[in-house]
């Protein structure tokens, strides 16, 4: 029985070392939005061979990230810029647009650009905090897709958007690259920080 117990104690021990030795380092995460880009474009390689299947390819991807939307967070990490806030009534409205991007960042992949504009409300304990033409990244529920009427009468004043419609093309100088557009969407923000790049996570090598 003792020797039992001695090997178990050696194996115990031994495993220890090995577990100690491992090295890790740290490496910067993909973002939802470059995960499912990439997919729907290998799902859907003629996207761009001509004038037609541009058309369809877009209505499709329209349909695709619109019910993605709903359960997933495909916007999380995307880094969005504070273009307006308005006190509408009792709501404190926020108006987000990705269109000009920070300094040094660059999608990976496939994926050149994401262009939406977003509409929330926030907690008026963030009029204090938030700051225009600073960068944001949101976690939040996708509400719906809004129209440029809908949109200015929830946020309570005219806004300027760059992104009406839902679709996918190729760049026009990046042959191998392709840009998204999301529209304007109504989210409920449960959370919203300063950008400071991708998260990182620990991998062994």
């Amino acid at each position: 029985m003792k020797k039992v117990y001695l090997l178990l104690f050696l194996i115990v021990i031994l495993q220890s070392c090995v577990n100690s030795g491992q090295r890790t380092r740290l490496v910067e995460k993909d973002l939802p939005m470059e995960n499912f880009v990439r997919t729907f474009i290998n799902q859907n390689p003629n996207y761009a061979l001509n004038d037609i299947t541009k058309e369809e390819t877009s209505k499709l991807f329209s349909k695709v990230m619109l019910d993605s939307l709903k359960t997933t967070n495909l916007l999380y990490g995307v880094p969005m810029k504070l273009e307006d806030m308005n006190k509408n009534g009792t709501h404190t409205m926020i108006h987000l647009g990705t269109w000009i991007e920070p300094t040094n960042w660059e999608y990976r992949g496939i994926l050149n650009e994401v262009n939406v504009d977003v509409i929330s409300s926030v907690s008026d304990s963030l009029i204090t905090i938030l700051e225009n033409d600073k960068y944001y990244r949101i976690y939040g529920k996708y509400i719906e897709r809004l129209n440029l009427s809908a949109a200015q009468v929830l946020f309570g004043k005219r806004i300027s958007v760059y992104t009406p419609n839902v679709s996918i093309e190729k760049d026009d100088i990046w042959d191998d690259k392709v840009n998204v557009d999301l529209g304007i969407l109504y989210f409920e923000i449960d959370s919203i920080i300063p950008f400071n790049g991708r998260d990182k996570e620990k991998i062994a090598y």
